[in-house]
């Protein structure tokens, strides 16, 4: 792909290399052959460096654009007063998904939905823009400290 240009991210040690995991039982099984994709999305820059954009897991569809929770989550951060902050998709009839931010706001910062979306509108294209804001004490996070996106999601549905 041209310098620049997000796509998915494949990696290749020769056409007949072995990708190989070590299972529960102890045997090693081959995962796949040649190229394997790693299920990120990134670029290069003009350099060659890799800088990773996302998740094949995690891209929210809106109408028939695929967008990166990350690129928002870092808008989201530039704002100060942001702690934390997660995106996700959720369902939406006319679009597919509707994007919705997750803050956690540092002590003291009164941002209201309405500043956060219009300081996304200026740095994002509408597509992109948060449609919903959820204000949260804290993120839920995996055992390895990940933000948990299934569990803002589970959240969002249950309106908790």
């Amino acid at each position: 792909m041209p310098a620049g240009e997000t796509g998915a991210v494949e990696v290749e040690r020769g056409r007949d290399a072995a990708y190989r995991y070590l299972s529960a039982d102890g045997t090693l099984r081959t995962h796949a052959t040649g190229r394997l994709q790693t299920g990120d999305f990134g670029h290069l820059d003009e350099d060659g460096y890799l800088y990773l954009t996302g998740r094949s897991k995690e891209i929210i569809i809106r109408g028939g654009i695929n967008i990166s929770p990350g690129e928002i989550d870092n808008v989201l951060m530039q704002l100060p007063g942001v702690a934390e902050a997660a995106t996700i998709g959720v369902p939406d009839d006319i679009h597919g998904e509707a994007v919705v931010a997750c803050v956690v706001l540092k002590p003291g910062s009164e941002h209201s939905a309405p500043d956060i979306v219009n300081f996304c509108r200026a740095k994002l294209a509408d597509a992109k823009v948060p449609r919903q804001v959820i204000f949260m004490t804290a993120l839920p996070k995996t055992t390895r400290g990940k933000i948990d996106r299934r569990a803002l999601l589970e959240a969002w549905k249950t309106g908790a």
